[in-house]
């Protein structure tokens, strides 16, 4: 079925202002960091980088402006480490690489739990969507294709992978079998986020400069959502899933209000409250995390 169209942003809803200043630096990484986390308490953050490295950091202790050291490292990626996804009970953390891995972390200790190449990954499963085993990459594919996004359902039975052939993949946490292909991005997917209070909603951003809303239960998309003018690079839910924050390669963040209703088809619309425009003077916003513990913090990391 065809998407439905989002609201677009009104030309008012630009903004110029200046976002609150630093209040913490948070230093470690050997090189850019790409992706954050937050834990479901608020009380610690995740960052992975483009050493291979996730580090885990206690952010909310410590002096104003002091620089402070991880209290976690995990180290076993062979590559960048694009994209990361905490479990609703705070215990496990996923991560995924250019490496084309997605590992599975214990946050007691830091250990790995399960490594998982998608490359390797098939479907077995005579239930799923699929009408045969097949690879989690369609073989008109070359092999160089990487997982730039993941994210967990709220009851963490699926896990959602969001790659460079356009595809959002998704599977069984469990079982380690392919479900679902969900198809309609024009761009690589590189932001994905699950709501908080659904199973059956997710929502990706691509780099065909959309944020798409997608209903699991019917495998389609349920709304489009236009108005960056660049590849979305990162999406991120409000507790109560009434807001959403988006970053671009177009040096903005975008605020929008979106409602659905559970179970109902082509019930989820969006419109966009908010432009900030050019937030850090020309650098592009890459990743975002939210806190609930100060009203409308948003941490986001810059190029």
């Amino acid at each position: 079925a065809p998407c439905a169209r989002g609201g677009l942003p009104s030309p008012s809803s630009s903004s110029s202002a200046a976002p609150d200043g630093m209040i913490r630096r948070l230093r470690g990484h050997l090189g850019p960091v790409l992706c954050l986390a937050m834990s479901p308490d608020n009380n610690r953050l995740y960052s992975g980088g483009r050493d291979g490295t996730v580090r885990a950091w206690d952010h909310l202790l410590g002096d104003a402006g002091a620089g402070a050291g991880a209290v976690l490292v995990m180290a076993g990626h062979a590559a960048a480490v694009c994209a990361l996804a905490v479990d609703a009970g705070g215990k496990r953390l996923y991560s995924a690489g250019a490496d084309n891995v997605v590992r599975v972390w214990l946050l007691a200790d830091g250990s790995c739990l399960r490594s998982s190449n998608l490359f390797a990954l098939t479907h077995a499963d005579a239930t799923s969507y699929f009408g045969a085993p097949q690879r989690a990459y369609s073989h008109s594919f070359a092999p160089q294709h990487k997982v730039y996004g993941v994210a967990l359902s709220r009851d963490g039975r699926r896990c959602f992978a969001g790659c460079t052939d356009k595809d959002v993949k998704v599977w069984d946490t469990a079982a380690g079998t392919l479900k679902l292909a969900l198809k309609g991005h024009e761009g690589p997917v590189g932001a994905m986020a699950a709501f908080h209070t659904s199973s059956t909603r997710l929502l990706t951003g691509a780099g065909d400069a959309t944020i798409r809303a997608w209903d699991l239960e019917r495998g389609r998309c349920d709304c489009v959502m236009e108005g960056h003018s660049g590849p979305v690079l990162a999406v991120v839910i409000s507790s109560d899933d009434r807001r959403v924050y988006s970053a671009s390669s177009d040096q903005s963040v975008r605020v929008w209000e979106v409602t659905f209703i559970e179970g109902a088809v082509g019930a989820f619309k969006a419109q966009c409250l908010r432009t900030m425009g050019n937030c850090h003077q020309g650098r592009i916003v890459r990743c975002l995390a939210i806190s609930r513990f100060v009203p409308r913090r948003m941490c986001w990391k810059m190029s």
